[in-house]
């Protein structure tokens, strides 16, 4: 498995959405990685490009997305992600693939 430490900065909060793609965690992982990321509701992190690596929030970085997502208040912090990677499928829907890398 890689590991990877996110840096939540004040910064990174402030140019972030409270919903969608520009939330501060999916910013700072496209920040970092220079690959496109989506986040579910279940704290599900799936990387929609090559390599296809996926994992879940810990439950500190849920609580906050949580938090976040309702009132729009979010303060810095940092979080290690644990990432596994899924193979390489063409055709695969991001569904697909979301249910492969979580089994």
């Amino acid at each position: 498995m890689e590991k990877m430490t996110l840096l939540i900065t004040p910064e990174a909060i402030h140019k972030s959405e409270r919903f969608g793609l520009r939330n501060p965690i999916l910013c700072a992982l496209q920040n970092t990685t220079g690959t496109l990321w989506r986040v579910y509701d279940d704290g599900m992190v799936l990387e929609v490009m090559t390599p296809y690596r996926a994992c879940s929030l810990p439950d500190e970085a849920m609580e906050r997305w949580r938090e976040y997502r309702a009132t729009g208040i979010m303060k810095p912090f940092s979080v290690t992600l644990e990432f596994r990677h899924a193979e390489e499928r063409d055709g695969y829907s991001l569904g697909q693939k979301r249910r492969i890398l979580a089994a």
